[in-house]
């Protein structure tokens, strides 16, 4: 209902000075025009530095041998 009225004042100011003067959040202004995401999030893409399963398994029982079983996770 605000943002209608926010886009018209901006044809005459800026949508700065209009969010300004209808107390609303720039920010907020401009998540409002984003379509809204049904369902879940889209998974992130794998950086090319990660561990493969094999490395993480690795470590994981480095870290629980009883080597470290006294030592802080820092």
């Amino acid at each position: 209902m605000i943002n209608p009225a926010i886009e018209e004042m901006a044809e005459h100011t800026s949508v700065k000075h209009a969010c300004e003067l209808m107390g609303r959040a720039r920010g907020s202004h401009y998540r409002a025009k984003q379509p809204r995401m049904h369902g879940p999030a889209p998974r992130r893409p794998t950086p090319p530095n990660a561990l493969t399963e094999a490395q993480q398994a690795e470590v994981l029982g480095v870290l629980t041998s009883e080597r470290f079983c006294d030592k802080s996770v820092t």
